[in-house]
Parts: C-alpha cells; structure tokens; sequence
C-alpha cells in the first residue's frame, strides 16, 4: 500500500522549488538588467558571401537574450502556481502563495 504522506513530501517539494526557482530567476534578471551593455553597432549592409558575420550576435543582442530566458522562466512559473497541475499537488491558494512570492521577489 502507498504511503500518502510521502506523496504529499515530493508535491511541497515540487512547489518549494518552484518558489525558490522563482527567486533565483529574479535575483539573476535584475542582476542583468543592473548592467546593461551599450547598444551594438549598426551591422553592415549586407553583401555577397557575408551572412555568417551578419548572423553573430552582438553582445547588447547576447544580453538581451539572456534577459528574454529569464522573463520566460519567471512566466513559466508563474503559470506553474495557476495551473491545474499545481492544484493536484496541494490544496494551498497558488494565488495567494504566488502574490506573497512576488511581494519577496520585489524585496531583492
């Protein structure tokens, strides 16, 4: 027979991380946007044979990727506490779980 309580271990588990998660996306996305590099150079116009150097990516254009990968994550988890996989783990607001994790995030 299952033990229940170790299901309910892995499920506050699973939203632990996800709270923590949370925060260190947060922590690394201000960290980014503290240092913001200068704008790239205007790229060339294009010519024959060219499309290699035309396709490196500048480092503004690095950061700002960088920065996109951690808005997607802070989204994605963001869906995670409204999502109907996060009712099936527990019972616990993910409305309210999440404001109060938002509120922490603001502090750092």
């Amino acid at each position: 027979m299952c033990d229940i309580s170790n299901y309910e271990k892995l499920a506050n588990a699973i939203v632990i991380q996800a709270a923590q998660d949370y925060l260190t996306e947060t922590k690394a996305l201000k960290k980014l946007l503290s240092h913001e590099p200068p704008p790239d150079p205007p790229k060339p116009p294009k010519q024959d044979g060219d499309d290699k150097e035309r396709k490196k990516k500048g480092v503004h254009e690095k950061w700002e990727d960088k920065c996109n990968g951690h808005r997607f994550e802070l989204a994605s988890i963001e869906r995670f506490f409204h999502s109907q996989w996060y009712q099936m783990l527990t019972d616990a607001d993910g409305n309210a779980i999440f404001q109060k994790l938002k509120q922490e995030a603001d502090k750092i």
